[in-house]
């Protein structure tokens, strides 16, 4: 319990305080983002908020995961570094569509294939349970890349893909820490902590944008929390009374 409370501390209290050194930044270098069809705002904000998301949430989580738990969560980081260098690349060059998606896609493959984030069942739906190990590993990169692409979608919207990162961050993360997954209940609480001090800015009327930086950082949580969800809630050594049955 301790853990996932300093951990939300940590990155609330590093966000907070980067953020407006990010805003001054971006106003004296003119980063900004520029209103078009799908924005809610008139005038061009500051962009990159991100950078504040992504250093809050990884020091939040590499400073409290237990170590007996940290495991595969060398693989996760290894993504969250890697969405992030190409949020911050597409948010300043922009990337074009091809490059932006062959990132997600390595993103993806590192969270399916070494991080072990796989939809392995369909658990009766369909009448399908057990996948081919082909099709599981397909299917977990086509969902990893379509949730971090539905808050890339998002962004333009004041408070939007926050509220709903924060929301999913802290559902899944009390989920996670009732059902002793400590690493991902600290991945989920320190995110949440992270966009909790960034949403104090992005409201309208919004002095900063998370952009494609934080974006896609919160849609990489957000998948791996929710096909970790899916396959923990079924696993037989998951059997306690937070268990979700249909």
């Amino acid at each position: 319990m301790y853990a996932i409370i300093l951990g939300f501390i940590t990155a609330f209290t590093l966000t907070y305080t980067i953020i407006p050194v990010i805003i001054r930044v971006a106003r004296e270098r003119r980063i900004y983002d520029r209103p078009n069809e799908r924005s809610s705002h008139l005038e061009p904000t500051p962009s990159l908020g991100g950078i504040g998301i992504f250093a809050g949430t990884i020091c939040a989580v590499v400073l409290w995961t237990p170590l007996e738990t940290f495991g595969v969560l060398q693989y996760i980081l290894a993504a969250f570094v890697l969405i992030f260098l190409i949020g911050v690349m597409d948010d300043l060059l922009p990337l074009s569509p091809t490059k932006k998606f062959s990132g997600q896609l390595l993103v993806a493959i590192i969270l399916a294939y070494k991080a072990d984030v796989r939809i392995t069942s369909f658990y009766g739906l369909f009448g399908v349970y057990q996948l081919p190990e082909l099709t599981s590993f397909v299917l977990s990169i086509v969902v990893i890349i379509t949730i971090i692409n539905s808050f890339n979608l998002i962004d333009g919207i004041d408070g939007l893909a926050g509220s709903i990162g924060l929301l999913a961050c802290v559902s899944w993360g009390a989920w996670f820490q009732a059902a002793d997954s400590a690493a991902l209940a600290v991945v989920a609480f320190s995110l949440a902590g992270a966009i909790v001090a960034f949403m104090k800015y992005n409201f309208t009327p919004a002095k900063i944008f998370m952009g494609d930086t934080g974006s896609m950082l919160i849609g990489t949580v957000c998948a791996i929390l929710a096909v970790s969800f899916i396959e923990q809630n079924h696993t037989p050594l998951a059997a306690h009374v937070y268990l979700f049955d249909a």
